[in-house]
């Protein structure tokens, strides 16, 4: 027996083996007819000659010409054992040369499918395929459909035919082709062809179940008709019945073959305001994204028609997770060696802070603070799992015309990935995560600034304007860093791993050096005590001289010396947030540790609350973020002496009680002073006795009872709004007030 026909029908599971044998052996040697071959192998039965041959033309090793049985070319390819050139073969037919790529090229990784795992899927890499036959690849690019679904049918009957028992259909995948088109770019012209198209994730639908296949039975005559369907649109019938010719079916809906499939939207960049681009997973590529992940899809461009109106979108053959944020930047050993070099600078921090808003004046301390935050610090993974984040917060307050949005601004252009938005446009859920009906009447769960933001840089303008009942959104964002959403049967928690940079105006746009800083801003409390740094910025004589000479400086180009190129400094960034992962030095804990103890001390001496430990966790980010902008891995005290001094900057600015000038924490993380506290217990007090005598408390008779005390009615009513704030107290009518 001849041994190569022997391993052919072997590896083509013909169940007559022995007879599939010696009938090829004849065919190799000559076209032969099949009556001649029964009698030169008439010791064989005819029924057993018959069924081979049968087995042999489905499998597509022989053909009939004339009455002849030939070998086919698939057999002469296999006896001979040459690598064929395809490309220049126009003999081969297209599905010859799928089923010799499937075979030459991608052996292994169907084997893996056959044998190992069925993923239900085979990823064609066409760069391999562009090498085996170029007219081949250009076929999948301009006919994509009808290529991909070719190749699928070509598959999955070599499966079946190699492995009977195997059922599971397998699909196409395609990666690696290289022809690319923004969103901006899409036109008519795109149509129907297949493209590679990168985007950040802006939305996720649920997932859900499309029929591929449809199976309709005919309600006259009992028929069945399979009817292929297009995996995005309305499901199509068939228009008559092949048997009886009438127009009325039912739709089985077990005996359809279904796909799972997704809906998510893409855009070109992180703006929120941005052509955006529908794209359909099916299968595995189902519930493989994000919100806010970059991806790369590989698909088909077409066109959806809903009430008239066309809308492109993408059928989707391929799908990558591109790396995210500042691994985007592509660092050269050139690079690296510049960074390195240029980290070796005594006054590197200071380089930096000339390039924060080189035309405004002043604001050293808030400068010195942007910089940490564009480094950030390291986020701390505990034992238990639970992460304490490494993004620095940071909060500008400042009268109008004081250069805040040119700061944030700044920070836009230098950032390697960062997000900027309006607070007075956008909502709670626009800067988190909200739920929108799609063109099919279902939802999906869209990103806001914080998603996207996600690994880089979140600047809010204008974040006094966020609605009051909005700012409860941001909470887990802020210190979680990840937001958990059930809303309309939809489960998620994306990941809001992001700095937030904010700026704000007072109340009326003015200070008031006799007011609180809480009571001159609109801002929560509660929001307020998630940032690490909060700094006033004022329309003093002394600032607004500086101002202007600067201004004069910048109309006559004078002193403005950017040190170094926004492309240089955005590569440093990104290269010290991928590779320094600073620790605290012993230097560095013992001093941060003495300052916060002393500093307690003081605060208990002098009656006042003590510091925070967010205030410490504070400390111990800004100091190593200050160490990572220095490419240190370890953090030195003179790390943690800046990280106090700006601590220190900050709560001294905006945590002195008026009253008494001294630091009061509580200001900040609970929106009163001690002494207005204090008053606020007062007035409790009396409210509640007034309630047990009279049964309410009507404010005339709490403002006398006050009076006792020596509280002003001014003093009554700002103890009355903390009271109702903290929920103490509750007002059934106006100027009516009972205790809770």
């Amino acid at each position: 027996m001849n041994l190569k026909l022997d391993e052919i029908v072997s590896r083509y599971r013909i169940k007559y083996h022995t007879s599939a044998c010696k009938i090829l052996e004849l065919i190799v040697e000559k076209p032969i007819s099949f009556e001649e071959i029964k009698q030169k192998l008439n010791h064989i039965p005819r029924s057993s000659l018959r069924k081979a041959k049968n087995e042999l033309r489905k499998a597509g090793l022989i053909k009939e010409e004339n009455g002849l049985l030939k070998p086919s070319r698939k057999l002469e390819r296999e006896v001979n054992g040459a690598e064929i050139a395809v490309a220049d073969d126009e003999a081969f037919s297209t599905e010859e040369k799928i089923e010799l790529f499937l075979r030459k090229v991608c052996k292994k990784e169907i084997n893996h499918i056959k044998y190992v795992e069925n993923k239900g899927f085979l990823e064609i890499d066409f760069e391999k395929l562009k090498l085996f036959d170029r007219f081949l690849a250009e076929d999948f690019l301009e006919n994509p459909e009808e290529m991909i679904s070719l190749t699928e049918d070509v598959l999955n009957r070599m499966l079946s035919l190699e492995s009977p028992k195997y059922e599971k259909k397998v699909r196409i995948h395609v990666k690696n082709i290289k022809r690319r088109l923004s969103i901006e770019e899409i036109s008519a012209e795109h149509l129907y062809k297949l493209w590679e198209i990168d985007g950040i994730v802006r939305r996720v639908s649920d997932q859900y179940i499309r029929i591929t296949v449809a199976v309709f039975e005919c309600r006259s005559c009992g028929e069945r008709i399979s009817v292929h369907q297009e995996r995005v649109g309305d499901i199509t019938k068939p228009q008559q019945c092949p048997n009886c010719g009438k127009k009325t079916f039912s739709l089985l809906k077990k005996e359809s073959e279904k796909i799972d499939f997704q809906r998510i939207v893409i855009q070109d960049n992180y703006t929120l305001d941005t052509k955006q681009l529908a794209v359909y997973l099916f299968g595995a590529h189902v519930n493989k994204v994000k919100l806010g992940e970059k991806i790369r899809v590989v698909g088909v461009l077409k066109e959806l028609y809903k009430g008239g109106r066309g809308e492109y979108y993408v059928d989707c053959y391929g799908l990558e997770v591109l790396e995210k944020s500042f691994e985007e930047i592509e660092i050269t050993p050139e690079d690296e060696r510049r960074i390195k070099e240029f980290a070796e600078k005594e006054d590197v921090i200071e380089v930096f802070k000339k390039c924060i808003a080189p035309h405004i004046a002043g604001m050293d301390e808030i400068k010195e603070a942007v910089v940490y935050y564009l480094f950030g610090a390291p986020p701390k993974i505990l034992p238990d799992g639970e992460r304490i984040r490494g993004d620095i917060h940071i909060l500008l307050v400042g009268e109008p015309s004081t250069g805040k949005t040119d700061i944030l601004k700044s920070v836009v252009r230098i950032s390697p990935k960062s997000v900027m938005v309006s607070g007075g446009t956008a909502t709670g859920p626009g800067l988190t995560l909200t739920v929108r009906k799609n063109e099919f009447g279902s939802y999906e769960i869209e990103g806001g600034a914080m998603v996207l933001g996600d690994m880089g840089h979140t600047v809010i303008d204008e974040f006094d304007k966020i609605k009051k009942d909005h700012y409860p959104y941001l909470l887990d964002g802020m210190e979680k860093q990840q937001i958990f959403f059930a809303k309309a049967g939809i489960i998620a928690n994306p990941y809001t791993r992001t700095g937030i940079l904010a700026a704000a105006n007072p109340k009326d746009n003015k200070w008031d050096d006799y007011k609180t800083f809480t009571e001159q801003v609109t801002i929560p409390a509660t929001i307020l005590s998630r940032f690490d740094l909060i700094f006033p910025i004022k329309n003093e004589l002394k600032r607004t001289k500086k101002a202007a000479d600067r201004v004069f400086d910048t109309y006559k180009g004078r002193n403005l010396d950017f040190p170094i190129t926004v492309e240089f400094l955005r590569k440093y960034i990104a290269y010290a947030r991928q590779n320094i992962n600073p620790e605290l030095s012993d230097e560095a804990e013992e001093y941060l540790k003495e300052f916060f103890e002393k500093a307690n001390e003081e605060a208990v001496m002098l009656g006042m609350p003590p510091l925070y430990i967010r205030q410490l966790i504070s400390l111990i980010r800004i100091t190593l973020a200050r160490a990572r902008a220095r490419l240190s891995r370890v953090a030195t005290k003179e790390d943690a002496e800046r990280a106090v001094h700006l601590m220190s900057y900050y709560l001294k600015s905006i945590g002195i009680d008026p009253e008494t000038g001294r630091i009061d924490v509580d200001i900040i993380f609970t929106g009163a002073t001690k002494s207005q506290r204090e008053r606020a217990r007062i007035v409790e007090k009396i409210i509640r006795d007034l309630e047990k005598t009279y049964g309410e408390a009507r404010f005339e008779e709490i403002v006398n009872e006050a009076e006792r005390y020596g509280l002003k009615v001014e003093d009554v009513e700002r103890a009355i709004e903390l009271l109702k704030r903290d929920s103490r107290i509750f007002e059934p009518k106006e100027g009516v007030y009972r205790a809770l």
